[in-house]
């Protein structure tokens, strides 16, 4: 990619941050208060086991392609192929949602 497309990219995955704040209501309605406070508690320690997952995968194999390639190397090619469509199709739902 270019600078302009890698730009335009990184700049609609970070709205995801934006939308989170516009769709408070939405928990609010259905969960209250409690509902947001231990989801993002329960949430957020899921994405730091994640993180620290993903953190050991890139020591071992650091790559630009990450996801995929990792998938391609961990699983086969089919994996890196399911991977790279279904973050594709995971980005599109968000900037929709959004």
């Amino acid at each position: 990619m270019g600078g302009f497309s890698n730009f335009a990219i990184s700049f609609t995955i970070i709205s995801i941050l934006v939308g989170c704040l516009t769709s408070y209501y939405i928990a609010f309605n259905n969960g209250g208060p409690v509902a947001i406070t231990w989801g993002w508690l329960l949430v957020g320690g899921f994405c730091v086991l994640v993180a620290m997952a993903m953190g050991e995968i890139a020591s071992a194999m650091p790559t630009a392609g990450a996801l995929y390639f990792w998938a391609s190397k961990l699983g086969g090619p089919a994996w890196g192929w399911f991977t790279g469509w279904f973050n594709l199709v995971g980005q599109i739902a968000v900037t929709a949602a959004i």
